[in-house]
């Protein structure tokens, strides 16, 4: 299974630098820019660089944050997406409405203990509830169904 992983790692005075990182079963800097920041959106460079990459090897996903990406884009996407969210996330709202579904799931440093799925105009919005210490929780977003702890451990190797 091959991973990728989208960076935006800095802005200043006009420019920006952001990167498509191999993530699994190595980390590989795989594509690094440095554009100024009338150039593409963080979106359209991310759907641009998978698309090109996607060209030369077989990518299973790819894994971002939403703080700078266009949800819509997700859906262009031609690989399986998985996109870490905030809470001011859109439809985290509809999301929290949807009942918890209780189930445990054991991993190395923590336990899960609830997720809720809200599928809505061909995107799937997880919230997951684990412990670690204290409860927590946190919201992703993918272009595919798929089981909510798993998903969220496949996020964890970002």
């Amino acid at each position: 299974m091959q991973g990728f992983s989208y960076k935006c790692y800095w802005k200043r005075k006009g420019i920006k630098m952001r990167s498509l990182d191999f993530v699994y079963p190595l980390r590989l800097p795989l594509l690094v820019e440095i554009a100024d920041l009338r150039s593409d959106s963080p979106s359209q460079f991310l759907l641009r660089s998978v698309r090109e990459v996607s060209q030369y090897m077989e990518i299973d996903y790819v894994v971002a944050d939403a703080g700078f990406l266009n949800l819509d884009a997700i859906k262009e996407m031609p690989v399986k997406t998985i996109v870490r969210g905030k809470s001011n996330l859109k439809r985290s709202k509809e999301l929290s409405n949807v009942p918890l579904v209780e189930k445990r799931y054991e991993v190395k440093d923590k336990v899960y203990v609830a997720y809720r799925v809200l599928k809505f105009e061909g995107l799937y919005y997880y919230d997951v509830v684990y412990v670690k210490g204290k409860p927590r929780h946190f919201i992703f977003v993918t272009n595919f169904e798929g089981d909510p702890y798993e998903l969220a451990e496949l996020y964890r190797l970002k």
